[in-house]
Parts: C-alpha cells; structure tokens; sequence
C-alpha cells in the first residue's frame, strides 16, 4: 500500500516562510488600493504585481510591503478576503528555484498555506 506523504522539501519550505512572515504580522509600507501606482512605486521588483481580486476574488488589499521567499524579493499584501477574514497574499517571480513547489494547501503550525502559480508568478495565501 502507498502512502501519502503530502508536499515534497521545496514545497514544505516555501510554505513553512510564507506562514513564518505571515505571523510576524508586520506593518504595510504601502498603499495597495491603486495597483498601478503600486507597481511604479514598488521598483524593487522584477514583475508587475497583480491586484489581489484577480487572485482571491472579493479580496479587498489594506496594503503592501516587501518581502522575501525563498531569498528572492517577494511582495506581500495584507488583504481581507469576501467573508471579512484577513490573510497575506505573497507574490514572487516563478524561478528554478520554485520548479519544485507543488500547488497545494499545506497546514504549518496553524497556518494554512496556500500555493499555486499564475503566470509567471508564484502565490501564496496565508491565514
């Protein structure tokens, strides 16, 4: 009988900093209402960061800030989701070094993490 061993290293990794920046709970840098200004404010990065509702609909952004994953300069944006729920939203280029991150829902340390690719970014969701 095959077990299931759930999200290989690189996916426990990238999941495991994505729920450690989320409960920093650290202070946006950043107005996020206005997408456009944020991509020319947020010149630190190598892509264009998408509005959250295209990710999470119904997701409302209350801010953005730099970040990182896996050592690559990332963007979070701290979001209230239709419900009312807050979360963290990370958005980060899609490299080598993410060839072997899984879509998923990964649970760390009650934290769910959630992570897929939209183009040739990286998303994960936190809450």
């Amino acid at each position: 009988m095959l077990r299931d061993r759930g999200p290989n290293a690189a996916t426990r990794a990238v999941a495991g900093e994505i729920a450690k920046n989320h409960r920093k709970g650290y202070e946006t840098e950043f107005d996020a209402t206005d997408i456009e200004a944020l991509r020319l404010r947020m010149d630190s990065l190598d892509f264009a960061p998408v509005a959250p509702a295209e990710l999470v609909p119904g997701a409302v952004p209350l801010g953005a800030r730099y970040c990182s994953v896996a050592a690559h300069v990332a963007v979070q944006f701290r979001i209230r989701d239709a419900a009312g729920a807050i979360g963290t939203l990370y958005l980060v280029r899609d490299r080598e070094v993410f060839d072997a991150v899984e879509a998923c829902t990964v649970d760390v340390d009650g934290v769910t993490v959630r992570l897929w690719r939209h183009g040739e970014l990286l998303v994960g969701l936190a809450r």
